[in-house]
């Protein structure tokens, strides 16, 4: 779960808590229990997968279940297992289990002389703990990469690539000019920077550009990359409106324009077009802006002001969008089924996730009919699920009178019946998370 790995565990090493995901000594029981040893300890393992193939994988598995029934086994006796089964050496990949940290992989476009091939240098930046005796080692790090004209075509196979130095070069040829370089699937649990030659580009650093990430986030068809381009217009649109003077900004224009695009798409699945509508947490932004790379670019950013900001860019959208984001709840609302058995599917489960994520925008228009959707299903008899992500929406939405309606319902109906329930009562006053978060 990508969400919850950057939403947990990449924000715990932004505050300078770096731990290994198989501490050598434990000092604290709770240096076991942390979102790197649960969250980034399972993505390591699921590297594997990527590494060594569907195939080599479940065998393993079932090698590794077959001995070790009953008994206490340890990461590296599945490596072992994956290793006898593949016939692939690991002892390089062993380190993501030694160094803690994220490392940074940047892709950089290098100028090349035929202007039919991209030419990429693809480097590791690994952090250098506090306390560490020696420099950390070169990790075995996964890559997918696709290229996609302008239009969104794909016009090559994907290209699959293992960084085992600090540093390697790649070239594809058969690539036009102007070509879009995609990282697809969350291949493995680092942060990925996107740098273009400088003479083409005035930052360096700057990463995709607007209208690149809008190509993606309608045109790719890799869930992962998709969610990630809408992800990033969505910080960029956000950021730009807590830290400028507000207004839309050209990363606002392309994400408007995607989310319509999106929401029309009948190829796309309701529960992945849910995630790419909806806006990143405020732990997720804070990791942008908080952290130390994120404070020397930015500056101080409250996190009200990134609240306000989110907010304001929903009422927006909403307000753009609102004949598209209405027609999508009502359309996810009729065909959500009535039967038990069928609401848990994945597609009745999708289709709650798009409804309630469209009421997360109608929920803040200045349209009294339109946030009158959010009541009623705030207020009706629904399953637990769109009760809640109702009230959440109307209370996020900012109405004063439509938040201590739902509030009051909410509680007196639900909350005063049940402890669970309660506990949600009290997290749904600050839907946001505005004050629940490691920096402050």
């Amino acid at each position: 779960d990508v969400e919850k790995l950057r939403g947990a565990q990449l924000m715990e090493e932004t505050t300078g808590q770096q731990w290994m995901v198989r501490p050598r000594r434990v000092s604290d029981v709770m240096e076991v229990y942390t979102p790197t040893v649960y969250n980034k300890g399972a993505e390591i393992v699921r590297m594997l997968h990527d590494l060594v193939g569907p195939d080599a994988f479940r065998t393993s598995l079932r090698t590794f279940l077959q001995k070790f029934d009953g008994q206490a086994a340890t990461v590296l006796d599945f490596i072992e297992s994956v290793e006898i089964t593949s016939g692939k050496d690991l002892s390089q990949f062993e380190r993501w289990f030694a160094q803690p940290g994220t490392p940074t992989v940047s892709i950089e476009q290098l100028p090349t002389a035929s202007g039919s091939t991209l030419k990429l240098r693809i480097r590791q930046e690994l952090p250098s703990p506090p306390t560490a005796s020696s420099s950390p080692q070169p990790l075995l790090i996964p890559l997918r990469l696709a290229v996609l004209d302008r239009q969104g075509n794909a016009v090559r196979a994907e290209e699959e690539v293992e960084l085992v130095d600090m540093e390697r070069e790649v070239e594809i040829d058969g690539v036009p000019g102007q070509a879009i370089v995609s990282v697809r699937g969350y291949s493995a649990p680092v942060h990925v920077e996107w740098r273009r030659a400088q003479q083409e580009r005035k930052e360096a650093h700057q990463g995709w550009e607007d209208w690149e990430l809008g190509v993606l986030m309608v045109a790719e068809t890799e869930a992962f990359a998709k969610w990630e381009a809408a992800q990033e217009l969505f910080r960029r649109a956000v950021i730009a409106r807590a830290t400028e003077e507000g207004g839309t900004s050209e990363a606002e224009t392309h994400l408007v324009a995607g989310i319509r695009k999106c929401l029309a798409d009948p190829r796309i699945e309701s529960g992945l077009c849910a995630k790419i509508i909806t806006p990143p947490e405020l732990g997720s932004l804070g990791e942008t802006v908080w952290s130390p790379t994120g404070a020397a670019k930015y500056g101080p950013v409250d996190a009200l002001a990134l609240s306000e900001a989110v907010l304001g860019l929903k009422q927006h959208v909403g307000a753009l969008l609102s004949a598209e984001l209405t027609s999508a709840y009502m359309h996810q609302h009729k065909s959500d089924p009535d039967d038990g058995a069928q609401k848990w599917t994945a597609s009745g489960v999708g289709s709650r996730l798009l409804k309630n994520a469209c009421l997360g925008y109608l929920a803040c228009s200045q349209d009294k009919d339109l946030r009158s959707l959010g009541i009623a299903q705030a207020v009706g008899d629904g399953c637990m699920t769109d009760v809640l992500a109702a009230t959440k929406a109307v209370v996020a939405g900012g109405w004063e009178h439509d938040k201590n309606l739902v509030l009051d319902h909410f509680y007196q109906e639900h909350a005063v019946k049940d402890e669970v329930l309660r506990n949600k009562f009290m997290t749904l006053q600050d839907p946001n998370n505005a004050f629940f978060n490691p920096y402050l």
